[in-house]
């Protein structure tokens, strides 16, 4: 009986059929209306790791921040579903742009892997076509999600075989590396630029929270918040992600260790008081 239970949609208090429903992590359901700005590619993501905050969090990134990249977004290079603007460092999944469409910018982005898998070696003697797999791997930070997917299940390059037919290598397939380059020029340049920004903006905030004697408005304005009632446990573990890229404890300098156990106690302050 528990399977086929009534259950509550808990955005819009309606009835969360069993058909199109979604479950959240926190035991949480989503009707199908609800649950519908959930793109595919990050649908795994959604039903195993976020909370109804986290929900949240991620419906009003799309109703703000999502809106504004969507109107700066210019594609300079794109490989099946992903598509790159290298100019504002930005990144979608998906065939086209639609209502639905997450923008990523790359800066969130905290792995990412596209990798030619072979499977299959035909016959010959120095030169072969072989077949198999292009495998994507991309995991985001903010909104964060883990994607993995075959991008062609049958993508065929060449290969050489040495003289004697026991060493082989290949080459990627058709225009994989371009795509490969040109991401991972904007990827280092973006995470460049971020740290180099944050770094400026983090040790003025830390000079001016420095003055403030109140323990938890110090933590606030650490964390660039206004107040206490606009943090949710979403954009607060985002900011510390943000912030502790530069200042992280394995960099081995001792004011950045200084910085990150200032990022680390003003994230414990802000969590015990939301």
């Amino acid at each position: 009986m528990g399977l086929f239970k009534k259950k509550d949609c808990a955005i819009c208090g309606g009835e969360a059929k069993l058909l199109g429903r979604t479950e959240l992590a926190d035991g949480n359901y989503l009707c199908k209306e609800c649950g519908s700005c959930i793109p595919k590619h990050m649908y795994k993501s959604v039903i195993e790791r976020y909370t109804l905050d986290d929900f949240n969090g991620f419906k009003n990134y799309l109703q703000t921040e999502n809106k504004s990249l969507k109107s700066r977004f210019r594609e300079t290079a794109s490989y099946f579903e992903l598509h790159l603007d290298n100019e504002n460092k930005l990144m979608y999944i998906g065939k086209k742009i639609d209502n639905e469409t997450v923008f990523i910018k790359l800066t969130d982005i905290e792995e990412f892997e596209i990798e030619f898998n072979p499977s299959e070696l035909k016959e010959g003697v120095f030169n072969d076509k072989i077949t198999g797999k292009i495998v994507c791997v991309v995991k985001c930070s903010y909104p964060y999600f883990y994607y993995e997917s075959v991008l062609d299940p049958y993508a065929t390059t060449t290969s050489k075989k040495s003289l004697l037919g026991k060493n082989i290598s290949y080459s990627n397939p058709t225009n994989m590396d371009d795509f490969l380059s040109a991401f991972n020029r904007s990827w280092v340049r973006a995470l460049e630029d971020e740290n180099d920004r944050i770094d400026q903006e983090i040790r003025e905030i830390y000079e001016n929270a420095e003055t403030i004697s109140d323990e938890l408005s110090q933590a606030l304005a650490l964390f660039m918040f206004d107040s206490l009632e606009e943090v949710t446990l979403e954009s607060l573990k985002s900011q510390r992600n943000r912030l502790m890229k530069t200042y992280h404890p394995d960099t081995g300098s001792v004011t950045d260790n200084k910085f990150a156990q200032k990022i680390n106690s003003a994230y414990e302050i802000i969590k015990s008081n939301i």
